[in-house]
């Protein structure tokens, strides 16, 4: 053999020829078939919209929802509108703005996905290769494939993606999905925003306690002045704050909007002494304070007696953000994040309040399991289950829960925590594609309940207007 030859040879001229081969080869391949994906989203959801009866207050929703995507400029605004009305099991206004927030939180009201397209873009001998879809979540609400299927019953993949990318198969499903969560926190359908809880009313939610437990607890009850305060804020302005009792840039707005309400003199010096009453007074000097004082004499003017402390929360509603939470995390995440939390005070061991049902909280389960009175052959069925809770997830969940709960009240003498925000980041493959940093479940929460409480508040005031 000729080995000086053979390294004579210039490889790399002839690489780069063979690129320029197979680029001139595949590029036309590839732009036909990105003609063929844009032509397709070109025609997603312009069929003709099948004329199904509705009652006089769905053509209402139905009506105003349209207006409010119109003035969102959302493309096909009728469209997504007669899906959402049509697929939602109920015309509850705060029902109705929660789907509306949750296809806006994960799509922008853009039915087809990354996933999607990179099937029409990729040949489909590639993909019969192995080479793995980049991400794993379909439809206008993002819901990942395998709970998308089990919903459907489709089993075909690629046909599961062209139904969920139809405006209205794509919503059908992704309330089917909702609703399986809601369901376990508003039993009735019926949630409720800042709009219904103005005034007063808000306190009748306070008595949740319950739901209100949180992994970083403690700082909440500190902060319950000034969530009292966010509150009067909100009512006054009709700017819904995140009652959490932190009194940032967000609650420095909405005071300056507040306090072009008052006479001059009394203008200046509320905005004077804002920040430095905000920031640096603790509790008692707060309540004391000439802001806090300036904006109780208002509300009460407005809506009666007030009260100084309310238990702090991030939305309105106590119970909406453990839809938002299980939503980005899975199904029961907040209610396994409470059993989590209680088993570690109980047990008085270190766990993880991250609602994942991990190596470490079935270890832990076990042993909260060995711990209650039972008979040894209950207790090693409870084990199996622990192990292996396939379709009787639910069931274990509620008993672990209920055992749990009934220790805790026994051992503190108070309401046990029914739901908490799991303490997890995320950072799935879709947020590396669209570059967005990782994200903690809360932050999530939090902007989910901006987009509830806008569209809630707007939703209403058309109702009003049909």
């Amino acid at each position: 053999m000729d080995f000086k030859r053979i390294f004579s040879i210039d490889w790399l001229r002839i690489l780069k020829k063979l690129w320029l081969v197979l680029s001139f080869i595949t590029i036309p391949f590839m732009c036909f078939h990105f003609w063929d994906a844009i032509t397709y989203l070109d025609n997603t959801g312009q069929e003709e919209i099948p004329q199904q009866t509705m009652t006089n207050y769905q053509l209402k929703a139905y009506n105003a929802i349209t207006q409010i995507l119109i003035e969102d400029r959302i493309p096909d605004a009728k469209g997504w509108a007669h899906a959402i009305v049509q697929y939602s099991p109920t015309s509850d206004p705060g029902y109705l703005a929660l789907v509306i927030a949750q296809i806006r939180r994960e799509s922008h009201f853009n039915a087809p996905d990354l996933e999607w397209l990179f099937d029409k873009i990729v040949p489909e001998s590639v993909h019969n290769m192995g080479l793995p879809d980049p991400v794993s979540t379909i439809g206008p609400m993002q819901i990942k494939k395998g709970h998308l299927q089990n919903i459907t019953n489709q089993p075909d993949q690629g046909q599961l993606k062209k139904d969920s990318c139809d405006i209205d198969r794509g919503v059908q499903a992704a309330v089917l999905f909702l609703d399986n969560i809601i369901k376990d926190y508003y039993p009735s359908r019926q949630i409720k925003g800042w709009a219904s809880l103005r005034g007063r009313r808000g306190y009748t939610v306070t008595d949740q306690i319950n739901y209100l437990h949180s992994w970083d607890e403690k700082e909440f009850v500190d902060r319950q002045h000034k969530a009292s305060f966010q509150k009067m804020l909100s009512d006054l302005t009709e700017s819904p704050l995140v009652l959490d009792g932190v009194t940032g840039d967000k609650t420095i707005k909405v005071c300056r909007k507040f306090s072009t309400i008052l006479p001059p003199d009394d203008q200046r010096k509320f905005t004077e002494s804002l920040e430095h009453e905000l920031t640096i007074l603790k509790a008692a000097d707060f309540l004391e304070s000439f802001s806090y004082q300036t904006v109780k004499a208002e509300w009460e003017s407005v809506f009666g007696l007030s009260r100084d402390m309310i238990f702090p929360r991030l939305s309105h509603d106590p119970k909406l953000v453990f839809i938002f939470a299980d939503y980005n995390v899975r199904k029961y995440a907040s209610r396994l994040a409470a059993i989590q939390y209680m088993i570690a005070e109980l047990l008085e061991i270190e766990l993880k309040t991250d609602g994942i049902y991990g190596p470490e909280t079935r270890a832990a389960l076990n042993k909260f399991v060995g711990t209650l009175d039972m008979k040894p052959e209950v207790k090693k069925d409870f084990i199996k289950l622990i192990e292996k809770p396939g379709t009787k997830r639910t069931w274990l969940i509620s008993r672990i829960q209920y055992h749990a709960s009934k220790q805790w009240t026994n051992k503190h003498h108070s309401n046990p925590p029914f739901a908490i925000i799991p303490n997890i980041n995320t950072h799935r493959i879709t947020q590396k594609i669209k570059r967005l940093p990782r994200m903690h479940v809360k932050d999530y929460v939090i902007g989910s309940c901006t987009f509830f409480e806008d569209y809630y508040a707007r939703l209403n005031r058309k109702l009003h207007k049909f």
